[in-house]
């Protein structure tokens, strides 16, 4: 016995708790045994993409961002570790007298520089003559937007800014 309650197993090496600095994050270490096999040792885990801003999994969310907690995370499995994901990038371009804000809900940037920029709807979306729309509930009533016009506007924003700031002297 001991303090945590485990009994050895006959056969298979026994567990020792270490500080994590032992090169995982479990604070366990393999002991010494003629099996070297640990049941308890985490198996080495495949390369993920990098998912920024960190620390999405300690949000709790519901309804729509639940939603995209879930995406992120199939991202986030699905793509190799080259990739990174940017989720919620807002955009703001000044045009004349008026401001036009948006979010893209996720950037993914492989090593090339390619970019895929996706837009996720909750919910139900209806078709038109115009193509897919999205009904949103406000103050004001329910209004209803454009999908495509949406991702037209964020492509344009982002491009905007990437050419600006990929130009010689720019900071």
């Amino acid at each position: 016995g001991n303090d945590y309650g485990l009994a050895p197993v006959r056969g298979w090496s026994s567990v020792r708790l270490v500080p994590a600095r032992s090169g995982n994050d479990y604070g366990l270490a393999p002991a010494s045994g003629r099996h070297g096999y640990n049941p308890l040792r985490p198996r080495p885990s495949p390369p993920m993409a990098r998912i920024v801003p960190q620390g999405w999994q300690a949000l709790a969310a519901t309804g729509a961002a639940a939603r995209e907690t879930e995406t992120l995370a199939r991202l986030e499995t699905a793509l190799p570790d080259t990739c990174t994901v940017f989720h919620g990038v807002h955009w703001t371009r000044v045009g004349g007298e008026r401001a036009f804000v948006g979010e893209i809900d996720f950037v993914v940037v492989n090593p090339a520089g390619d970019l895929v920029l996706i837009e996720q709807k909750s919910g139900f979306l209806s078709e038109t003559g115009d193509g897919l729309v999205k009904a949103y509930s406000g103050p004001g009533g329910q209004r209803e937007k454009r999908v495509a016009s949406q991702m037209a506007r964020s492509t344009e924003a982002l491009r905007a800014r990437l050419y600006a700031a990929c130009q010689p002297g720019a900071p």
